[in-house]
């Protein structure tokens, strides 16, 4: 959200601050730098806010003294129970639109393919609002009889090795069953290829009657900022993660530090040290939740640069060798999890932080 700024003799940096609170919704406020317009706010809602219009007060504050007050209203809509697969995999609504892709030159740590440019979105989409977990993953493999590209060509996957603190592969005792940690159902499920994240599309394509399919890299980008432009869909800075994400912290530097003193660990601990259970975090102004941090996430595209032109609904190169991956992971740093990051990888790699989610098109009623 986007307040604009009518300046009547003041021209000083002011403070945002919020009267009152709503039980399961966040603000995150910025100050609003001198001589600025306009200050962008997020909003987000968990499952305990009440379906219901609310009044937020906002205070402008500038030298210790109040400036302007606000009243925003606040609509939360009730979640659409028509949204949920047969494997109990919730979908959430993306609406149609258009943003810019890609960071702003001076955003820290960007990398020079992350080149700015706009992107329109023309159709809406369903997303599922976690990563795939390991329990629909088992259905998956318990009805068709799958074998993971892991198993299949005794390779292995990644894990952690407790015994010598460090993470290890490829292993044939890897795989998306074991990962040296344990993990529960409802964790991402890791270790899969971008071939056996397809054939779980196929399957669940086949079993729900609409096409799923792995989402293009400009569809997660959109997604994951949710009409933010900042870095993270939580605030511009890395400690705004807290809560919102699962990256490289002080859980995670308990175990591992001492083989891996120079990773970038964030100055929180949100007590998991490596997956956590999908959901485990806030999700963020569309409702999704983990795309930031977690597990890596296949897209579909193949990994090429940017054209730059405005253009709609882009699917990346016709051909290539490497799939792209988004999100960062619980051993990335916060640099890795911006929303603008690109990774990739080849499509037989499978990493005991890399998963993935499905979308499939908006089935509109007449």
């Amino acid at each position: 959200m986007r307040i604009q700024i009518t300046r009547k003799q003041y021209d000083g940096e002011i403070q945002l601050w919020q009267e009152g609170s709503i039980r399961g919704v966040e603000v995150t406020l910025h100050s609003i730098p001198a001589r600025a317009e306009h200050v962008e706010i997020q909003l987000s809602a968990d499952r305990s806010a009440p379906a219901q219009t609310h009044t937020l007060r906002l205070l402008a504050m500038g030298e210790n003294a109040l400036r302007a007050e606000s009243l925003i209203q606040v609509a939360v809509k009730p979640a659409s129970a028509g949204n949920v697969s047969s494997i109990g995999l919730e979908l959430v609504r993306i609406p149609a639109g258009k943003f810019i892709m890609g960071s702003p030159a001076e955003e820290e740590h960007r990398y020079l393919d992350e080149v700015q440019h706009e992107v329109e979105i023309s159709q809406p989409f369903y997303m599922s609002a976690h990563e795939i977990t390991v329990g629909q993953f088992r259905q998956f493999v318990e009805e068709t009889r799958y074998t993971t590209e892991a198993e299949k060509d005794g390779e292995g996957g990644w894990g952690f090795n407790k015994a010598t603190g460090r993470l290890e592969g490829r292993n044939p005792k890897y795989n998306w069953t074991n990962v040296g940690w344990a993990q529960g159902e409802n964790h991402p499920v890791v270790n899969v290829t971008w071939s056996d994240a397809q054939a779980f599309c196929t399957w669940l394509s086949n079993k729900e009657g609409r096409t799923f399919r792995l989402p293009t890299e400009a569809e997660w980008e959109y997604a994951c900022r949710a009409q933010s432009a900042l870095p993270f869909a939580s605030g511009s800075e890395p400690a705004t993660l807290h809560r919102h994400a699962n990256i490289a912290d002080l859980s995670l530097k308990r175990p591992l530090g001492e083989e891996y003193p120079t990773w970038d660990y964030a100055d929180f601990d949100d007590g998991f040290a490596f997956t956590a259970p999908v959901g485990s975090f806030k999700p963020n102004a569309f409702g999704l939740y983990d795309m930031h941090g977690n597990v890596w996430e296949w897209c579909e595209d193949w990994h090429g640069e940017y054209n730059v032109k405005p253009n709609r609904d882009p699917r990346g190169p016709e051909i290539g060798t490497e799939r792209m991956v988004r999100g960062g992971s619980f051993c990335n740093g916060a640099r890795y999890a911006r929303a603008a990051h690109r990774t990739w990888n080849n499509p037989s790699h499978r990493g005991n932080d890399l998963g993935f989610r499905v979308v499939t098109g908006a089935v509109e009623k007449p």
